[in-house]
């Protein structure tokens, strides 16, 4: 039977959340500056209610990932990868040594290595190559040229979702109790409960607690 070590990405093996940088480099790369603060001007609302406590940090996530894919529109597909191939280089700069390392370490004993994190495919695709996952599931943009109907498959990967798109991946055949899970949020709870070997990175102040009451590994990595 399988078993797997699953790492989220954003907070986890990347120190940051991933759109505001993706957003950075939109504009490193010279793209257009009207466009990217329109985006933002249509996250900021639900950011702000976030913070004002009326809305669940999941729900936020949501609904500013959903209208993050905006920037993107009317790209090619080939113009989506030559994107996050250029921002690869960049991005990879805020990979955690540590939780790199962990990687390895998983590989080398023998796991199935699972890249699983809301941010974008073409993005996790770099980074699965460069450390060597076996399985990559992130969200798909969609080039205007590809006839979907939508900017992204599926629009947001969070919380009890990711459980839900590994067992779709995963059907059977898995030893989730030898199985091990890297994550920093509260939102990945039902994720890290799936698995025998779960271990909170970095993680926030609710899931710090709740990984000291059961006893789980608790990896302060940077």
């Amino acid at each position: 039977m399988l078993r797997l070590a699953i790492f989220d990405f954003d907070g986890t093996l990347s120190a940051r959340d991933t759109l505001p940088l993706v957003g950075r480099e939109w504009l490193r790369q010279g793209r257009s500056r009207a466009r990217y603060a329109a985006v933002y001007l249509r996250i900021i609302p639900w950011v702000a209610a976030q913070r004002a406590g009326v809305l669940s940090r999941e729900r936020m996530k949501e609904a500013a990932v959903t209208r993050f894919h905006s920037m993107f529109a009317g790209m090619t597909a080939g113009d989506i990868d030559d994107f996050f191939r250029r921002a690869w280089g960049e991005l990879r700069l805020r990979l955690v040594a540590p939780v790199a390392a962990e990687v390895a370490r998983a590989r080398d004993a023998g796991f199935h290595l699972v890249l699983l994190s809301g941010a974008y495919q073409q993005l996790l695709e770099r980074a699965g190559e460069e450390l060597g996952f076996d399985t990559v599931l992130g969200v798909r943009l969609h080039g205007a040229d590809e006839g979907a109907a939508g900017p992204a498959t599926p629009p947001c990967i969070d919380g009890a979702r990711k459980l839900v798109l590994l067992r779709q991946r995963f059907p059977e055949g898995v030893d989730w109790a030898a199985s091990t899970a890297y994550a920093d949020s509260w939102d990945d709870l039902p994720l890290l409960q799936a698995v025998g070997l779960p271990v909170a990175v970095n993680p926030e102040p609710r899931l710090r607690a709740h990984a000291q009451r059961e006893g789980w590994r608790v990896l302060d990595a940077c």
